[in-house]
């Protein structure tokens, strides 16, 4: 499938959907591409947080959530 890459909204939703479908490395990439197209994406940085959380990489969940806040 593809998406306009400077159609933030729906990349963001794409995440959202795979991390909501278990698929969060796929998620990522995603929510990467997100912050590509603006770094301060909030709802991309959140969304990347929780999947690296979600996948076990703890460290990089945290570094991701500190920058949310």
């Amino acid at each position: 499938m593809k998406i306009n890459p400077q159609f933030i909204i729906a990349i963001i939703l794409m995440g959202n959907l795979l991390f909501e479908s278990g698929y969060s490395k796929n998620a990522i990439k995603y929510f990467m591409q997100a912050l590509k197209i603006n770094p301060k994406e909030m709802q991309a940085i959140v969304g990347i947080a929780n999947a690296y959380y979600d996948s076990g990489q703890t460290e990089k969940a945290i570094e991701y959530y500190k920058k949310a806040i």
